[in-house]
């Protein structure tokens, strides 16, 4: 309990330590990101007065704390403010949307204060970006300073318990589709901490690791989430006949619910299933996400990648927290840090920026790959306009520059 206190001190510290000390802006960024005229997709366009039908939900949604639950068969007054669980929905909703890489699969999970409008908002943007269909899995704001505590402390809080819960059994089902050659999951803020349990969650499901994974000591909080969700779904009667290589047998009352398949047993997760994954994270707050070695090869999976704003005190939280030491994490992966970038939007102050200094003469657009980095480049770059990068492997070949020296 005492080591926890001194990691949480000295990681939320590490946070704070911006100068000027300006934490709000920290959160919404200049005021050049706030207006459509030079910031077009901006969250920040729902304070607008002719926007107020919108504006008015959102303020509500991030000022008054919910729960991330709704009670069945109960109808009270503003039950929508009060509960707020989490949602899945397809983006667009059309039936006819071009899907220009049917054999790919793209996920969104959204950050902090994130409400209908915002997410809509987020999902609008990532579509016209990389112009394929997204399942937007929503987890619903239950209030600034709850979904802020969250991703500083309260990571084991049923709120993320919750959300996964709701978030796995879509992208378990995505990487058993046979169909699905490629799984590309976006995370923002609170939502890469989703992402660090679902992985978690995957390993858990891994033949090969899963005795290590499941007697390990607790440490992590996302590593904590996902074992009470294990136990919940009885992953250790699915990795028993695994184990043995018998088939998996079924549980007597399942309560998992896979999509297509309605509630059984999970099955296990295969090398070439978890090699799907790619995970690209703005402002990545987790603890822990590390991919594991797999194969022969030894390649790591899945693909990880993660950004970060140096004056955005969320990311300071994780992906620009420090290494070692008290309050360190564990971020895997390529990652990149913009220097003396203020803001924590995902729009306003990740994609936009990211898309107006993108250049021949900075491919990069501004983001300088830290130390550790494969390549100087973001891959999630390869992906826009419907492109595709090349598969990922251990002898992979790429038009991009492996990074020759990455910043510390």
């Amino acid at each position: 309990m005492v080591t926890k206190a001194i990691d949480l001190i000295s990681n939320v510290g590490h946070a704070l330590l911006i100068f000027p000390p300006d934490y709000l802006r920290s959160v919404l960024g200049n005021s050049d990101s706030w207006r459509t005229q030079t910031c077009p997709p901006t969250e920040l366009q729902l304070a607008a007065f002719h926007e107020w039908n919108k504006g008015f939900p959102v303020l509500a949604h991030i000022l008054i704390p919910a729960v991330p639950w709704k009670p069945r068969g109960v109808q009270l007054p503003f039950s929508d403010l009060l509960f707020r669980p989490s949602l899945v929905f397809r983006y667009p909703d059309r039936a006819n949307v071009p899907n220009p890489t049917p054999r790919e699969m793209w996920f969104f999970i959204n950050g902090i204060c994130t409400d209908h409008s915002v997410v809509l908002l987020n999902a609008k943007y990532l579509h016209r970006l990389f112009r394929r269909p997204l399942t937007v899995l929503h987890n619903f704001t239950r209030g600034f300073m709850l979904d802020l505590a969250a991703c500083a402390a309260g990571k084991e809080w049923d709120q993320v318990t919750e959300s996964v819960a709701i978030a796995f059994p879509h992208i378990y089902a995505a990487l058993k589709n046979q169909r699905c050659e490629r799984l590309i999951l976006l995370a923002h803020s609170q939502g890469t901490i989703l992402s660090a349990v679902i992985l978690e969650l995957l390993k858990g499901l891994h033949p090969p690791i899963h005795k290590a994974w499941a007697t390990k000591p607790v440490i992590t909080p996302e590593y904590a989430v996902a074992r009470k969700l294990a136990e919940r779904w009885d992953f250790e009667k699915t990795m028993r006949p695994a184990r043995a290589g018998m088939d998996a047998q079924p549980a007597v009352t399942p309560i998992f619910d896979w999509p297509g398949y309605g509630f059984r047993q999970p099955e296990p997760v295969t090398r070439d299933e978890l090699s799907k994954l790619e995970i690209y994270c703005f402002a990545n707050c987790a603890t822990e996400m590390v991919p594991v070695k797999i194969g022969r090869g030894r390649m790591s999976a899945p693909w990880i990648e993660s950004y970060g704003n140096d004056k955005d005190i969320v990311a300071r939280l994780g992906v620009l927290a420090n290494e070692t030491g008290p309050g360190s994490v564990h971020i895997g992966g390529d990652r990149y840090r913009r220097n003396a970038a203020w803001g924590h939007l995902l729009n306003a102050h990740y994609l936009y920026p990211m898309m107006k200094f993108r250049s021949s003469r900075d491919p990069a657009a501004g983001l300088v790959p830290l130390k550790g980095n494969r390549f100087s480049t973001p891959r999630l770059f390869d992906y826009l306009n419907a492109k595709s990068p090349p598969v990922l492997g251990p002898a992979s070949k790429t038009r991009r520059r492996p990074i020759a020296n990455p910043s510390p």
